[in-house]
Protein backbone atom coordinates (compact mmCIF):
# COMPACT_ATOMS: atom_id res chain seq x y z
CA UNK A 1 0.00 0.00 0.00
CA UNK A 2 2.87 2.38 0.75
CA UNK A 3 4.87 1.33 -2.41
CA UNK A 4 1.42 1.98 -4.48
CA UNK A 5 1.24 5.50 -3.03
CA UNK A 6 4.70 6.76 -3.25
CA UNK A 7 4.64 5.39 -7.02
CA UNK A 8 1.61 7.40 -7.76
CA UNK A 9 3.03 10.63 -5.41
CA UNK A 10 6.22 10.12 -7.59
CA UNK A 11 4.14 10.01 -10.94
CA UNK A 12 2.84 13.31 -10.34
CA UNK A 13 5.82 14.80 -9.58
CA UNK A 14 7.65 14.03 -12.20
CA UNK A 15 4.94 14.36 -14.45
CA UNK A 16 5.87 18.16 -15.93
CA UNK A 17 8.87 16.94 -16.86
CA UNK A 18 8.07 14.69 -19.79
CA UNK A 19 8.67 16.37 -23.24
CA UNK A 20 8.04 14.97 -26.37
CA UNK A 21 8.13 16.35 -30.10
CA UNK A 22 6.22 14.89 -32.63
CA UNK A 23 6.71 15.56 -36.92
CA UNK A 24 3.89 15.76 -39.49
CA UNK A 25 5.39 15.77 -42.86
CA UNK A 26 2.09 17.00 -44.26
CA UNK A 27 2.60 19.94 -42.50
CA UNK A 28 6.50 20.22 -42.61
CA UNK A 29 8.55 22.39 -44.59
CA UNK A 30 10.91 19.78 -46.38
CA UNK A 31 14.31 20.16 -48.29
CA UNK A 32 13.75 18.18 -51.35
CA UNK A 33 15.37 14.52 -51.74
CA UNK A 34 15.13 11.84 -54.37
CA UNK A 35 17.79 9.33 -52.54
CA UNK A 36 17.71 7.10 -50.16
CA UNK A 37 21.04 8.06 -48.72
CA UNK A 38 20.39 11.71 -48.84
CA UNK A 39 20.60 13.56 -45.43
CA UNK A 40 18.18 16.56 -45.23
CA UNK A 41 16.12 18.23 -43.30
CA UNK A 42 11.92 18.96 -42.11
CA UNK A 43 10.74 21.84 -40.29
CA UNK A 44 7.78 22.23 -37.99
CA UNK A 45 7.60 25.39 -36.13
CA UNK A 46 10.25 26.34 -34.40
CA UNK A 47 11.42 22.65 -34.25
CA UNK A 48 14.03 20.85 -37.04
CA UNK A 49 14.85 17.19 -37.70
CA UNK A 50 17.90 16.08 -39.63
CA UNK A 51 16.08 12.88 -41.51
CA UNK A 52 18.49 9.78 -43.21
CA UNK A 53 17.75 7.30 -45.42
CA UNK A 54 13.99 8.62 -46.00
CA UNK A 55 13.29 9.84 -49.41
CA UNK A 56 10.25 12.72 -49.64
CA UNK A 57 10.40 12.61 -53.67
CA UNK A 58 11.55 16.03 -54.65
CA UNK A 59 9.50 17.47 -51.31
CA UNK A 60 6.12 16.57 -53.23
CA UNK A 61 5.13 13.49 -50.96
CA UNK A 62 3.18 14.49 -47.71
CA UNK A 63 4.81 12.01 -46.41
CA UNK A 64 8.26 9.96 -46.64
CA UNK A 65 9.46 6.04 -47.70
CA UNK A 66 12.61 4.49 -46.18
CA UNK A 67 15.12 1.67 -47.33
CA UNK A 68 17.07 1.04 -50.46
CA UNK A 69 16.52 -1.84 -53.27
CA UNK A 70 20.36 -2.72 -52.79
CA UNK A 71 21.23 -2.60 -49.42
CA UNK A 72 19.33 -2.35 -46.05
CA UNK A 73 20.13 1.01 -44.09
CA UNK A 74 18.09 2.65 -41.71
CA UNK A 75 18.74 4.96 -38.66
CA UNK A 76 16.20 6.56 -36.32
Amino acid sequence: MVCFLLLTVSDKLFADNIVYKTLDFAKAEMEKCNSYSVKWTATYGKDSWRVYYFNNNHAEWKYVKCGRKMKCQMHI
